[in-house]
């Protein structure tokens, strides 16, 4: 595609939590089906890359890691800078953080690192861009009348 959106656009689906299929059947209620053979193309600003890998390592207190690769992600997004502890799950060290400024591989951001994120030749944590220019989500007000999380779906 040659026209993508740069705005950023919220897509929010309205409805009740009901057990009936009003969309088609098995699609549910409340969101965007495409039959079987359908296609849904969406596109918005294009983010290269969404994945990319430490140059080097980074320690707790470090505001900004450098990368291997270029990236064009923006003031204001959301990044995960993945755990490179031995056993992860004992206590989670991913860390989500908001980015300040980008500069070629540079990524600067805040809260500042908590933890350290090994980047040498051997093995590199990955840093991956969690914002998107396009997000479909439920309406809040309508799970918050009956006290239920009702989020929308895309199927």
């Amino acid at each position: 595609p040659t026209c993508r959106i740069l705005s950023p656009i919220e897509i929010t689906f309205h409805g009740e939590n009901i057990t009936t299929d009003t969309i088609a059947t098995h699609f549910g209620t409340k969101g965007i089906g495409v039959a079987p053979g359908g296609i849904l193309d969406i596109h918005g600003k294009q983010y290269h890359k969404t994945w990319a890998r430490l140059a080097d390592s980074a320690k707790g207190g470090d505001d900004r890691v450098h990368l291997l690769d270029d990236v064009n992600w923006e003031p204001g997004q959301q990044i995960v800078v993945s755990a490179t502890i031995l056993v992860d799950e004992w206590h989670n060290q991913n860390e989500i953080v908001t980015i300040v400024s980008v500069s070629g591989r540079t990524v600067v951001f805040t809260p500042p690192l908590r933890y350290h994120h090994y980047g040498e030749q051997a093995y590199q944590a990955e840093v991956g861009l969690l914002s998107r220019r396009i997000v479909p989500q439920g309406d809040f007000a309508d799970s918050e009348a009956n006290n239920e999380s009702v989020g929308g779906h895309i199927m």
